[in-house]
């Protein structure tokens, strides 16, 4: 075996301790929410943006993809909302007076001890930081008008909500519903 040279082991040596100094860049970086460390800086996902990915982006929409009732009043003025039978539910969504969503079909018989979801076509609220009305009926037949059971408003986004994928829409009033929900941003519009 042959012996190193002392000025090649030197050198060698040097270079070891000189990589060994270098930090990982990305050492001590902590990106939140899912963001990634790359190159000392953070890579962040798509509902996020910031140095850390601390702060929230502001969807372009949120996209409804189901609604249930979760409370409503049992009763209207002492008595209940049909004579033989629960009342036949259906709710209206609308953005100021402009109607958004009802459900295709009507929970018939419903009882006010049991949780409701409805059948919907998924929809979208364009305005996410606005208000939104919530309306529930008590069908009552063709031609004679249903019956108000109550309405609650609400604003689907908050930039402190973390994007919740069911929003619970309930004001302590007599109705109350939960709303499953998906997030789209702007480099996800379709």
């Amino acid at each position: 075996m042959r012996p190193i040279p002392i000025l090649s082991a030197i050198i060698l040596l040097a270079g070891i301790s000189f990589l060994s100094c270098l930090r990982d860049p990305c050492e001590g970086n902590l990106c939140e929410n899912r963001g990634v460390c790359e190159s000392g800086r953070c890579n962040c996902p798509v509902e996020y943006r910031g140095e850390h990915c601390k702060e929230q982006v502001t969807p372009s929409k949120i996209r409804v993809k189901a609604v249930t009732i979760t409370r409503f009043p049992a009763t209207h003025q002492g008595m209940s909302w049909d004579e033989m039978d629960g009342p036949d539910i259906f709710y209206k969504m609308s953005e100021e007076v402009y109607p958004l969503s009802q459900p295709e079909y009507l929970v018939e018989n419903a009882d006010a001890a049991s949780d409701y979801t409805f059948t919907i076509v998924p929809f979208d609220l364009r305005y996410v930081a606005s208000p939104y009305k919530m309306e529930l009926f008590d069908y009552e037949g063709v031609g004679i008008p249903s019956q108000k059971m109550g309405e609650l408003f609400f604003t689907p986004y908050a930039s402190d909500n973390g994007f919740p994928t069911t929003i619970v829409l309930d004001d302590g009033g007599p109705i109350a519903f939960s709303i499953d929900v998906e997030y789209v941003f702007p480099k996800e519009m379709d």
